[in-house]
């Protein structure tokens, strides 16, 4: 069997298990094209380059827009098994009440539209990188460049191998950093809980957004505390010092929520005992808990070990300043599946979007685009009524001995609010999605 019927066989086999537990909800203009024989093309070959982008999340519309607005000549195209897109940044806000779903969903119909690129709603399920074909539920797709931006998957390999365990693991207990379902289900489960041990954990390495974790922590002890409820969490952290905002998180810790937050950091846990709700922690210490949110390590979709594009570490194989892939200069990987140590943020993924953009024009006319470091926002609130925030920006650099890259914080100046809100997370939140939604 070849190369071109493993594809066949392998993309006619993911729709089969597709149909099982995904409803694929077709666009309302392209029919769904069945696979077999040979995959077939849902469009004809652009008499321009075409970029292909998979993933709708920040890194991926950021590309779409800024592709499109630098190269107006080039036919882009992206790819999102969403029909509408629900920000999870800012998210926890949301989870203590403090503001209204409708700012976190937008329109990706109007994302497309406002900014003349195309959406189509299907899921890929492989790639032929020789061919240079995306090949999707609804059916195969050419492309001159492709940006894959699928995010990232949890990883409870730590806890459990057993893949059931994984999921019951997830439905019992969301992190809440993969899907609006996840922040609706501990939104339900925080305004539920009248007393008892809510657990929370930190996971170690290069999570989604460094502050979030403790800021849920510190949302969620000060919604507790103004509603009177006899509530103790657990914040379990992995990693021997708070990764981000270190002081004022850690006073806060001691001195604002010491009834409420146990922090217990360079603890690992090694094991959830589901049935007993209990986590047991470096080895024999346990911890009981009536509710929890349990925040796995991160790791690669699937989607990119299928296609071939994984290092040794199972971390995309993409060159540190160009985003491409070692082995073809024409496949590039940006957002939370890129393997560099930036802050998972929305702000980052739009900065580093950006600079991607330019660098596939530039690519296009034989030219190179020199790497520019993408800016990180980072926003950790503290409280609600008012709201107060951190906030700390920065940029990075990329030591060529270690090959790795290091984060330069800058302390961003502020006004010293007292009894009112700090509103500027809702003036950048309101910007960005402005800039990713509006032409």
């Amino acid at each position: 069997m070849n190369r071109r019927d493993l594809l066949k066989l392998s993309a006619l086999t993911s729709i089969l298990l597709l149909s099982g537990c995904t409803q694929i909800i077709p666009d309302p203009i392209i029919r769904f094209i069945e696979i077999e024989p040979d995959y077939k093309m849902m469009m004809k070959k652009s008499k321009q380059e075409r970029v292909v982008i998979v993933g709708g999340g920040w890194a991926g519309l950021s590309m779409a827009k800024n592709m499109k607005k630098n190269a107006p000549d080039m036919d882009v195209i992206l790819l999102e098994q969403r029909t509408q897109f629900f920000s999870l940044p800012i998210s926890n806000l949301w989870l203590v009440g403090a503001i209204d779903m409708e700012y976190l969903i937008h329109d990706y119909l109007q994302a497309a539209r406002e900014n003349n690129y195309v959406y189509i709603n299907t899921t890929v399920i492989d790639v032929d990188k020789s061919d240079q074909v995306v090949i999707t539920t609804h059916g195969a797709l050419d492309y001159d460049y492709l940006v894959l931006a699928p995010g990232i998957e949890y990883d409870y390999s730590d806890w459990t191998l057993n893949n059931r365990s994984a999921r019951e693991l997830q439905t019992l207990y969301p992190a809440g950093f993969l899907s609006s379902s996840e922040v609706l289900s501990i939104r339900n489960k925080i305004f539920d809980f009248q007393e008892g041990v809510f657990l929370m954990n930190v996971p170690s390495g290069n999570y989604r957004s460094w502050a979030a974790p403790y800021e849920r922590a510190l949302l969620m002890a000060d919604f507790f505390k103004k509603e009177g409820r006899n509530v103790k969490i657990i914040l379990v952290d992995e990693n021997k010092e708070i990764r981000i905002h270190k002081e004022e998180i850690q006073k806060l810790f001691k001195k604002e929520y010491t009834d409420v937050i146990e922090f217990h950091p360079d603890t690992r846990i090694s094991w959830v005992d589901i049935k007993n709700k209990k986590v047991i922690v470096d080895g024999d210490v346990e911890f009981s808990f009536d509710d929890a949110i349990l925040y796995p390590k991160v790791k690669s979709v699937p989607l990119l070990e299928k296609i071939g594009l994984l290092d040794g570490e199972g971390e995309a194989n993409i060159k540190p300043l160009t985003n491409e892939f070692v082995d073809y200069d024409n496949i590039f990987v940006i957002g939370d599946a890129r393997s560099m140590n930036f802050n998972r943020l929305g702000s980052t993924a739009l900065s580093e979007a950006k600079q991607l953009s330019k660098r596939i024009l530039y690519r296009s006319q034989g030219e190179e685009y020199l790497w520019t470091s993408p800016k990180s926002l980072s926003f950790c609130a503290l409280s609600v009524d008012p709201l107060k925030l951190l906030a700390l920006q920065g940029k990075y650099s990329y030591d060529l001995l270690e090959n790795r890259f290091n984060f330069i914080e800058k302390k961003m100046k502020r006004k010293n609010l007292r009894n009112e809100d700090d509103n500027s997370l809702y003036e950048w939140a309101t910007g960005a999605f402005n800039e990713l939604f509006k032409a």
